[in-house]
C-alpha cells in the first residue's frame, strides 16, 4: 500500500499543473461516486424494508402520542419564546448601558485631552423652549459657586448625549452630573405626554447628590442600573429606570455620573413592534414584583397585569401570585395559571442583567384545540406511507443510474475547462511579475479571471504604481521633514489644497460652488464633489470633531475613505451602504475617539434624481418652487467613527429644473455675536429666501456669508465657515 503512494505520488511530482488537476478531480469524482452509489444501494433496500414495518407501527402510536406531542411541542416553544423576549430585553439593557459608558468615556477623554474639544454653548432650562430634543445647564446647589472652565470643558458633550438619545430611542433623557455642582441634560419632551398643550418647566437648580443611580454609580465605580420607579413631570407621571456609570478626570479619579433615563412606555412600545407571536401575550416584572411591560390589551378595571408600581406576589390571585414569586426569583419555568379568569400556560425566563423576569402566555384553548384535526391527519399518512416508500425506491434507483452516469460526463468536461482557466492567468502572471522584477515598473498585468490571481494581478500594479511615485518623491519627502517646525502651515495648506477648486462651469446641466472660510488653526471642515460618471455628481460635505492637526488628519482620512468608497461602487443606487462601509473604515484603530458628521448625495443629471445619507450632519436646506426648506430624514443616524455596527439608510427625492441643494456646516447656524447669541437655522432659512433666487449658486453662497458678518457684527469667528451649493437645470441646462 505504502509502495502505490509512493508511485502516485512521484507520478503527480513530474506531471505539470493541468494535467495535476485533471487527475485528481476525475479519480476523486469517480471514487465518490461508486462509493456513494454502493451506499445508497444497500441503504435504499434496508430503509424500504424498515419503512414497511414502521409505517405500520407509526399510525397507531402517533394517533395514541398526537395530544402529548402536541402539549409538549408547545410548552417547548412557548418556553424558548420567553428565553428569546428575556434575551431580547436583555440585549436592549445592555446596549443602553453601553451608551452610558460610551458617554462616560468621552466625558473623560474630554478631561483628559481637553485641547481636542471645543467649547459649546450653555443655557440654562428657562432661557429656551422645552420642548423636542433640547440641552440645558442646572446647578445643585444655589449657595456653591461652580468654576466656569470646568463646564466649558463638559459642555461639548452636549452633542454626544443628543446623538446618543436620536439613536436610541427609549433614552428619554442623558446628563452629565458633576461632583462640582453642575448638571449638563439634554432631554427628549416628545416622550411625555403633552395632551393639555401647556408648556414644560425646569428649575435651574436640581440637588442629583442624593439620587440612587447618582449614589450607585460613585459607589460601585462603574456601570449601575437603579430599579424602576414613578417619575413625574409637571404633574404628569411616568414609570422611569436608569443607567448611570462614573467619568474620570486627568488624573484618574471620578469626576461624575452620567446617567441615561429610560421611559418604560418606550420600551414596551419597542418590544411590541419586535413581536412576532400571533398567539398570546407576553408581560414583564421586575425584582419588587411590579408589573413593567404588558401587551394582554386587558383595558378593563381589574386587570390583573395591569402596568402599576404594586407587587404582583401580593395578588389575590394565589396562582398568580405564586408565579410571580417564582419570576422575581430568577426562575426559569412553566405553570399552568389562571389570568383574568381564563387557564393560560405561562413560560417564563429572567432578564439577567436587571433582574427583571419575561413571561409568555398562551391559552390552554389554543394549545389543546388542533389534537383532533392532527389525528386524523396522521392516521392517513401513515396508511398512504408504505405505497408512496415503495414507488419513491423504485424511482430513486432508475435516476439514481442516469445521474451517475450524466455526472461522470459533466465532471470530465468541467475538469479540461476548469485546469485550462485556473493555469492560463497563473503563467500570465509568473511573466508579467518576471518582467516588472527587471526594473519594467511601466508594465501592467491584464489579468480578468474574478478571483485571487486577478485581485493578486490589481495588487502588484498598485504596488508598482507606489514603488514609482515612492521612488520620484523620496527626496522631496526627505527635504519637508526638515520643515518640521512649519508643520501648522502645511497642514492647512494640505488642506485647503485637498478641496476641489475647478467648479466644473463648462457643464451646463448644473451650477455648482462652494466656500470653506476656516477659523484660527486647521479645522476639520471639509468639502467634495466629483463626476462618477458623464451623468452622476456626487456631492459631499462633512464636519470633523475637535480641532488642529488631529482633526486635519482624519478629515482628510475621511475625505478619502468617502471618495474612493464612492469610486469604488461607481454610481451606487445604496449609498446607505457606502456610508456603512465608511462608518467601519473610520471605526477601526480610532483611539482618539474622533467622528465626524457627514451629508453625501449622488445627482443624477438626466432624470434630477437625489440619492442622499446623512451620518448626524446639519440638514440642508432644498429649494423647491423657489421656496427652501430643511430636508430633514425620518430617522437620524450616528456620526461616523463612533459605532461600528450603524447601519445607514438611503433616501430618494426629485429635482426639478432651477432646484437647489444648499448644504452647511454647523459654523454657520452656530455663528455668534458679540453677546454669544447663535445665528440659528431659522435665520439661515430666511436669509435664503430672501435673496434673489435669478442669482448664480456662487452669488447666493456670497450674499448668505455677508448676512452672517453682518450679523457677528464684528465678533471673531469661532469655527469654519463650510457651504456648497449645487443648482440642478436639466440636460439641456436651460430653465
Amino acid at each position: 500500500m505504502n509502495s502505490l503512494t509512493e508511485k502516485i505520488v512521484t507520478r503527480l511530482n513530474k506531471m505539470q499543473i493541468r494535467q495535476r488537476m485533471m487527475f485528481i478531480v476525475i479519480s476523486t469524482s469517480v471514487i465518490s461516486l461508486v462509493v456513494l452509489s454502493l451506499i445508497t444501494l444497500f441503504s435504499t433496500f434496508g430503509i424500504r424494508d424498515m419503512a414497511i414495518e414502521s409505517g405500520q407501527k407509526i399510525g397507531k402510536q402517533a394517533s395514541n402520542d398526537s395530544s402529548e406531542i402536541l402539549r409538549e411541542q408547545k410548552e417547548h416553544e412557548l418556553l424558548a419564546t420567553a428565553k428569546d423576549r428575556a434575551d431580547f430585553i436583555n440585549y436592549m439593557m445592555k446596549d443602553l448601558g453601553r451608551n452610558t459608558q460610551r458617554i462616560a468615556k468621552v466625558a473623560t477623554t474630554m478631561l483628559q485631552r481637553p485641547n481636542e474639544y471645543a467649547a459649546e454653548p450653555l443655557f440654562y432650562p428657562d432661557q429656551i423652549k422645552l420642548e423636542g430634543l433640547v440641552t440645558y445647564l442646572q446647578y445643585a446647589d444655589p449657595g456653591k459657586e461652580v468654576n466656569p472652565e470646568e463646564v466649558e470643558r463638559l459642555s461639548s458633550i452636549q452633542k454626544v448625549m443628543v446623538q446618543t438619545i436620536e439613536y436610541n430611542p427609549m433614552i428619554s433623557e442623558a446628563c452629565l452630573a458633576s461632583k462640582a455642582g453642575f448638571e449638563i441634560s439634554a432631554q427628549d419632551f416628545n416622550q411625555f405626554d403633552n395632551s393639555t398643550g401647556k408648556s414644560w418647566s425646569m428649575p435651574r437648580y436640581f440637588n442629583y447628590f442624593k439620587l440612587d443611580w447618582y449614589k450607585n454609580a460613585l459607589q460601585a465605580g462603574e456601570v449601575v442600573f437603579s430599579d424602576a420607579r414613578m417619575n413625574a413631570l409637571d404633574g404628569f407621571e411616568n414609570i422611569v429606570f436608569h443607567y448611570s456609570a462614573p467619568y474620570y478626570d486627568a488624573r484618574g479619579e471620578i469626576a461624575g455620573v452620567i446617567e441615561c433615563e429610560e421611559n418604560i412606555d418606550t420600551v414596551n412600545k419597542v418590544v411590541y413592534e419586535a413581536d412576532t407571536q400571533e398567539m398570546g401575550f407576553y408581560f414583564v416584572v421586575d425584582k419588587n414584583g411590579h408589573v413593567l411591560l404588558d401587551n394582554s390589551n386587558s383595558n378593563t378595571a381589574d386587570d390583573e397585569l395591569a402596568v402599576t408600581m404594586k407587587d404582583l406576589r401580593e395578588s389575590a390571585n394565589e396562582d398568580l401570585a405564586e408565579l410571580a414569586k417564582a419570576m422575581t426569583a430568577g426562575e426559569t419555568g412553566l405553570k399552568q395559571v389562571t389570568i383574568n379568569g381564563a387557564e393560560h400556560y405561562v413560560a417564563y425566563a429572567p432578564v439577567t442583567d436587571v433582574n427583571w423576569s419575561c413571561a409568555e402566555a398562551i391559552s390552554v384553548d389554543e394549545v389543546l384545540g388542533p389534537v383532533e384535526k392532527n389525528d386524523k391527519i396522521i392516521k392517513d399518512i401513515a396508511a398512504e406511507n408504505v405505497d408512496v416508500m415503495n414507488a419513491h425506491i423504485k424511482n430513486t434507483i432508475l435516476m439514481m443510474a442516469f445521474i451517475i452516469f450524466a455526472l461522470l460526463a459533466v465532471v470530465i468536461y468541467i475538469g479540461r475547462r476548469l485546469s485550462d482557466r485556473f493555469v492560463r492567468p497563473i503563467r500570465e502572471l509568473s511573466d508579467g511579475v518576471r518582467e516588472i522584477t527587471s526594473g519594467n515598473f511601466d508594465k501592467k498585468l491584464e489579468i480578468t479571471t474574478g478571483d485571487e490571481i486577478e485581485h493578486l494581478a490589481i495588487c502588484f500594479n498598485a504596488m508598482t504604481d507606489e514603488l514609482t511615485a515612492y521612488i520620484e518623491n523620496l527626496s522631496r519627502v526627505t527635504a519637508e521633514k526638515e520643515k518640521a517646525a512649519a508643520e501648522l502651515s502645511i497642514a492647512r495648506n494640505i488642506q485647503v489644497g485637498a478641496l476641489p477648486q475647478d467648479f466644473m462651469t463648462e457643464r451646463e446641466e448644473f451650477q455648482i460652488y462652494a466656500s470653506m472660510d476656516a477659523a484660527k488653526g486647521v479645522g476639520g471642515d471639509f468639502y467634495d464633489f466629483y463626476m462618477t460618471d458623464e451623468n452622476h455628481l456626487v456631492v459631499t460635505i462633512a464636519d470633523v470633531s475637535g480641532k488642529g492637526v488631529p482633526a486635519a488628519l482624519f478629515m482628510m482620512r475621511a475625505k478619502t475613505t468617502l471618495k474612493n468608497l464612492v469610486l469604488m461602487a461607481g454610481s451606487p443606487d445604496d449609498f446607505g451602504a457606502v456610508m456603512t462601509l465608511a462608518n467601519q473604515e473610520l471605526c477601526r484603530d480610532n483611539e482618539t475617539m474622533m467622528f465626524v458628521t457627514v451629508f453625501i448625495a449622488q445627482l443624477d443629471l438626466v432624470t434630477g434624481e437625489l440619492i442622499y445619507v446623512s451620518a448626524g450632519h446639519n440638514a440642508p436646506c432644498l429649494r423647491e418652487n423657489g421656496k427652501f426648506r430643511y430636508l430633514t430624514q425620518k430617522k437620524k443616524r450616528m456620526m461616523l467613527g463612533v459605532e461600528e455596527d450603524v447601519m445607514y439608510e438611503a433616501y430618494r427625492l426629485t429635482l426639478r429644473p432651477d432646484d437647489m441643494l444648499f448644504l452647511y456646516t454647523d459654523g454657520v447656524t452656530e455663528a455668534m455675536d458679540k453677546e454669544k447669541n447663535l445665528y440659528s437655522e431659522e435665520r439661515l432659512e430666511e436669509t435664503l429666501n430672501n435673496i434673489d433666487g435669478s442669482l448664480s449658486v456662487e452669488e447666493i453662497l456670497a450674499e448668505v456669508r455677508k448676512d452672517i458678518e453682518v450679523y457677528a457684527e464684528g465678533a471673531e469667528q469661532s469655527d469654519d465657515i463650510t457651504m456648497l451649493g449645487v443648482r440642478f437645470l436639466g440636460k439641456t441646462g436651460t430653465l
